[in-house]
């Protein structure tokens, strides 16, 4: 099991006073230990093993009984101790004393150490987080072609509001029926009518090898899209290990998302809290930390991949939405307090993990991500538009091995886009224009679909805006903000 990095922090903390045991008790407590992992495989494995955050964690968990019975001094001093520096040390020092298994295992886990060293800079290389690859990568992206596009009315948008849309008659077939008059989990979301795509209706049609950015004719961004966004191709296979057995959001659309970071709540009861999505109960509350941490590592690695390459416009008006409400960020730490809105300092920076095989890579003091955004699988939704509180949203279709035909296109009716779907694709369109991603090839009823299309999006509910305002702005109680939200959130975005 992998352990949440707050966790790790705490029993690795070693800030504090390093020789509160006297130095002759710690190196008495160092033969025991040394003596112990000799005659111990599994001591033995894990010290070759502890390389990073968990790995260490995993030895020490395992040696501190040993410790414990070897010292007189309380669990929270002993916990204060760097033991692995201390054996390490030991082994430098004093080679002819120290068990020959324990000298080739510290030898063997400064060699994996040096190598886990030279991987993360080489992958941060790849991921654009040197300043190298970040002048590279902003200029690729300002290589986009440019297309300025005509705006068209409500009425005139193309694929029209309020309708779900499929490209062949074979998606037609699998979806009618569902749609028309299957089970609703909520009885007043209306069945909308299904509609064929005509490509000669679309003004332009963005194939799944190019780029662009669409201007309005005002001159401003209204899309981009980028192909092949991240060159790590390992990261993309793997920072969307997400539970998609955990909660839906919009649970009436075809496919899955899963809401991650911070909820306004329903709209019966509205409060500020990480989201609680997860469906399985009676999991330990470490297990849920982790899962928690995991998500918001992935908005993190995405959110740290955009902000040095985006255009301004973009990354402007993020930052105007941070910086206009002191919003929070995607920290899971902060998820339980309920009056966190009081503090004026939170968080912008934070640690992530990225997970690479059977490697883990800490990336310490970055910026955190919005303060939530989805998990998406198979996802489809009609034409639509919606009220954020930053004038853009940014998707990374991370995976998709669906034939081109298979449908999970997403479209920009307010434009007449169309953008083809493939992996590794970034987009980026305004929430208030019509848009909507059409439907795919695949049984309504199949839990195990023969396809996958999955991704992340940053985006906010208008409510949780609303929520912080109230917080920050109003001197009243939690319960009161609660009684006047749901008094005036029937109409809310």
């Amino acid at each position: 099991m992998t352990l949440h990095h707050n966790t790790c922090q705490r029993l690795l903390d070693f800030s504090g006073n390093l020789y509160a045991m006297k130095k002759h008790d710690i190196k008495a407590s160092v033969q025991h230990l040394l003596a112990f992992i000799a005659s111990d495989k599994k001591a033995l494995s894990l010290l070759k093993k502890a390389t990073d955050d968990d790995s260490r964690l995993s030895f020490i968990a395992y040696i501190l009984p040993t410790v414990q019975k070897s010292s007189s001094y309380p669990k929270q001093e002993l916990i204060k101790q760097d033991w692995l520096r201390e054996i390490s040390r030991e082994c430098n020092i004093r080679k002819p004393t120290v068990p020959s298994c324990v000298f080739e295992a510290c030898k063997m886990r400064k060699k994996k150490t040096n190598g886990h060293k030279l991987t993360k800079r080489r992958l941060s290389q790849s991921l654009g987080f040197t300043a190298h690859a970040r002048k590279i990568n902003a200029a690729r992206f300002a290589s986009v072609v440019e297309t300025c596009v005509r705006r068209y009315s409500a009425t005139d948008a193309y694929p029209p509001l309020k309708h779900w849309v499929y490209e062949t008659e074979a998606i037609r077939k699998r979806w009618e029926e569902h749609l028309s008059s299957g089970n609703r989990h909520d009885p007043r979301n209306p069945y909308l009518p299904l509609m064929k795509v005509d490509p000669a209706l679309l003004d332009h049609d963005i194939p799944i090898d190019d780029s662009r950015l669409f201007r309005d004719s005002d001159g401003e961004e209204v899309c981009n899209v980028f192909r092949e966004f991240c060159k790590q191709t390992s990261t993309r296979h793997v920072n969307l290990k997400a539970s998609f057995s955990d909660e839906r959001y919009q649970m009436d659309d075809p496919g899955d998302l899963v809401q991650i970071g911070f909820s306004a709540g329903s709209r019966n009861a509205p409060k500020i809290h990480w989201v609680r999505n997860i469906t399985r109960r009676n999991l330990p509350d470490q297990v849920v930390a982790d899962l928690n941490y995991r998500s918001s590592s992935a908005f993190a690695l995405f959110w740290n991949l955009c902000k040095d390459v985006l255009p301004k416009p973009i990354i402007n008006d993020f930052n105007a939405f941070f910086e206009k409400d002191g919003i929070l960020r995607m920290n899971p730490a902060e998820g339980a307090a309920k009056d966190f809105a009081k503090d004026e300092h939170h968080a912008v920076t934070g640690d992530y993990t990225i997970r690479i095989g059977d490697e883990s890579f800490l990336f310490k003091n970055v910026e955190l991500a919005p303060p939530c955004g989805v998990f998406g699988r198979n996802y489809a939704r009609a034409m639509h538009f919606e009220n954020q509180p930053h004038k853009y949203a940014i998707a990374w279709t991370v995976r998709r091995d669906h034939p081109p035909d298979a449908g999970g296109h997403f479209y920009i009716g307010t434009y007449k886009i169309r953008i083809q779907a493939a992996a590794n694709t970034l987009v980026i369109w305004k929430p208030t224009d019509i848009h909507g991603t059409s439907l795919q090839d695949l049984d309504p009823n199949d839990e195990n679909p023969a396809f996958i299309q999955t991704g992340l999006a940053i985006v906010t509910p208008k409510r949780l805006r609303k929520l912080w305002r109230a917080y920050k702005t109003k001197a009243i109680t939690y319960d009161d903000v609660i009684l006047a939200l749901t008094a005036n959130s029937n109409h809310e975005d």
